[in-house]
This record gives structure tokens, C-alpha cells and sequence, in this order.
């Protein structure tokens, strides 16, 4: 066990050495250990050093993948594919701690095929993105001629009908785009709310809406 390191009261404010950075900080910079777990019920890293050492393990970066996707394969659209997680924890952290690089994305090769060593590579989150709605308008057999196709009302429509979020925005779609077009986001709103309040969900309801669920009969 390492040499307990006593705190310090610098310029009034009591503070704390991180095993990190090395630097004394106040106790506020340290996250809570819990009763008994260290002298002072503070971890020894600081939040900074403790964040960028979580950000820089690997390990724990491809077990937090590996647990998104096996979540992913129980939702029943999944299922009803009969797509399957068909590689081992330990071989998917061997995988994705080789191929690894900053915001890389866990893609299938094939959409229809698993999760497995040869059908999974990872892709920027705008390959990502690209790939997914090609292989969406692929499968439905569309092609967008002359504007944007809507997946909820089945419609290709102007660009013009669709919200634009800085998020979308990319190499492929320089106008960042929303797959639906507005007015079926608005429905979607709509019948979302409707269907809350009337589960008696008390919604904080935006601005925009308060004016149609007014109308709503309590």
C-alpha cells in the first residue's frame, strides 16, 4: 500500500494531492470513495486525471462496446432479424483494442449478417451515419431523384421539408438533415405527449406544444 500522503491547507483551503498530476487541489476535485474504502473517503485521483484515465483504457472502452451491443441484439427488432452476438467478450476486446482508434464505430459489414469476427469493422461516426440510411433506402428499393426521402411517411420530399441540426452535418450531408421530414417529427411529438399525459406523466411540456395540450381534456 503507498505511503499515506496527508492533506495540506493552502491559502486557507484545504487541499489534496493527486496521485496523477501530482498537484495539491482542493478536496472538491476528488471524487467520494465511500466509508472505509481509503483513509480520507476520496480516491486518489483527482477527477481530471480520473476521467483521462478512464478515457485512456482500452479495456474498459471495448467492455462498454461489447455491452452495447449485446443489449442491442435483445430489442425485438433485432431478434426478429435473428441477428446474433457471436463473438466472446475477451475476443472483442482483443479485436476492438487493435483496430481501435478515437470515436470509431462498431459497424456490421453485412446489415444482415451478425455480430462476428469478419462481419464487424469500425467506421466514423459520418461513415456510420452514410452507410445506415444507404442501406435503409437499399433495402426499401429507394432512390432519391430530385429531394429526400421520409422513412415515416414513405414520401421523397424537398430538402426544404426537413429540420437542419449542426449535429447531421458532414461530408454527406452538408445541410444536416433529419431523416424525417418535419412535419411527421412534429406528429411524432404530437402523439408522444398525447400518450404521456394520458398516462398521467407529469411532462414538462416545450413551449411550442403548451398550446395544443391545453386544448387536451384533463
Amino acid at each position: 500500500m503507498p505511503n499515506r500522503i496527508e492533506h495540506e491547507v493552502r491559502d486557507g483551503v484545504e487541499t489534496k494531492r493527486c496521485a496523477g498530476c501530482k498537484d495539491y487541489l482542493p478536496l472538491i476535485q476528488f471524487h467520494p470513495t465511500g466509508t472505509g474504502n481509503t483513509w480520507d473517503g476520496l480516491f486518489a485521483y483527482c477527477i481530471d486525471c480520473t476521467k483521462r484515465r478512464r478515457n485512456d483504457d482500452l479495456r474498459r472502452k471495448s467492455i462498454v462496446q461489447y455491452g452495447h451491443i449485446r443489449r442491442r441484439v435483445e430489442r425485438p427488432a433485432y431478434q426478429r432479424k435473428g441477428i446474433e452476438l457471436r463473438i466472446s467478450r475477451e475476443e472483442f476486446v482483443g479485436w476492438y483494442s487493435e483496430n481501435y482508434f478515437k470515436n470509431g464505430v462498431v459497424d456490421r459489414i453485412d446489415d444482415k449478417g451478425h455480430y462476428e469476427i469478419g462481419n464487424i469493422h469500425l467506421i466514423t461516426p459520418t461513415e456510420h451515419n452514410r452507410k445506415k440510411r444507404k442501406d435503409r433506402l437499399d433495402a426499401l428499393g429507394i432512390v432519391e431523384t430530385w429531394g429526400r426521402y421520409c422513412y415515416k411517411c414513405e414520401q421523397e420530399k424537398s430538402t426544404d421539408d426537413f429540420y437542419q441540426k449542426k449535429a447531421k452535418v458532414s461530408e454527406w450531408n452538408p445541410l444536416g438533415l433529419s431523416e424525417a421530414c418535419s412535419e411527421c417529427t412534429r406528429k411524432h411529438r404530437t402523439n408522444y405527449y398525447e400518450e404521456e399525459i394520458g398516462n398521467g406523466q407529469n411532462l414538462q411540456i416545450p413551449q411550442g406544444y403548451r398550446r395544443i395540450y391545453n386544448l387536451l381534456p384533463g
